[in-house]
């Protein structure tokens, strides 16, 4: 990476630090997110963070054509605005922004060579964010009448009628319509619309959850590099531990097992980093 200006608010950052500084953005975000970008496709990490900032109350908004957007974003944003002759990307919180030539799409994060800057609303670059914002805000602007201002509403999802039955296998799409899961890719622990959680212990997954006595010390679900931190789904179902009005499903390669809880206080593994619930049956509780 190579670096200038810093002290006064401006960074230049290359490819091997946008996704990174990026993700810090979003986190950074205590009232609004802007996201500009013609094309979305949103990797899990990105869409973890802005559910979590949309259920504290922030605004998060999206800047994209809407003819090109192929998945529902409903669940993690406020609004979205198009404008099919959108070619800029820039990501912005209340206090800084990304300005760069990546799209927030998970090819372009993965495998495109990408180059930007970070402006922090300080120093050098308070007046460029402060231009930045300026147009931006113009993009969102609820008076504007062309382009078009529109939401995309979450689909319908059927509720099964049916409780769930044990040792019965079920399938992804099964499973959406009874939970109508916030986050629809794939996780180890997901949360339901009404609040309650999912968790998923599969035999491909590269975390074995050991039994023990009738416990089930469950592995924490990764928040990128390095140790595994106490948010999104970790935090979930950390809160959980001495609710007893929680309610936690388990199934195990996709076959119902019952609901279970918390029993003793999570912690975390010295020698790996990870998260572990310690899990037992809610049945006789």
């Amino acid at each position: 990476m190579f670096n200038f200006l810093t002290p006064q608010g401006i960074k230049f950052l290359t490819t091997s630090v946008i996704n990174s500084q990026l993700e810090e953005l979003l986190e950074n975000a205590k009232e609004k997110i802007i996201l500009v970008s013609p094309y979305i496709k949103l990797q899990k990490r990105i869409q973890e963070i802005l559910t979590e900032k949309k259920s504290e109350g922030l605004d998060i908004f999206f800047v994209c054509r809407l003819q090109d957007l192929k998945e529902d974003i409903s669940v993690c944003s406020t609004q979205i605005f198009d404008y099919p002759n959108l070619h800029a990307k820039c990501y912005m919180n209340e206090h800084e922004a990304i300005v760069t030539s990546l799209n927030l799409h998970e090819f372009s994060q993965q495998n495109n060579i990408e180059m930007g800057f970070h402006i922090k609303n300080c120093g050098r670059g308070k007046q460029a964010y402060s231009e930045i914002l300026k147009e931006v805000g113009r993009l969102i602007k609820p008076k504007a009448t062309k382009p078009i201002i529109k939401q995309i509403p979450a689909k319908p999802i059927e509720i099964l009628p049916t409780p769930l039955e044990l040792g019965k296998k079920y399938s992804d799409i099964e499973l959406d319509k009874y939970f109508n899961f916030e986050y629809k890719g794939s996780a180890g622990i997901k949360k339901a619309f009404n609040g309650n959680l999912v968790l998923f212990s599969n035999a491909s997954s590269k975390y074995s959850n050991r039994e023990e006595d009738g416990i089930i010390y469950y592995y924490g679900a990764d928040t990128g590099p390095g140790p595994q931190q106490l948010k999104f789904g970790n935090k979930h179902l950390y809160d959980c531990y001495g609710n007893k009005s929680a309610i936690i499903h388990f199934f195990k390669d996709y076959t119902y097992k019952g609901k279970v809880y918390v029993k003793l206080e999570p912690y975390v593994e010295s020698n790996t980093g990870k998260w572990i619930f310690p899990l037992a049956s809610s049945i006789g509780q």
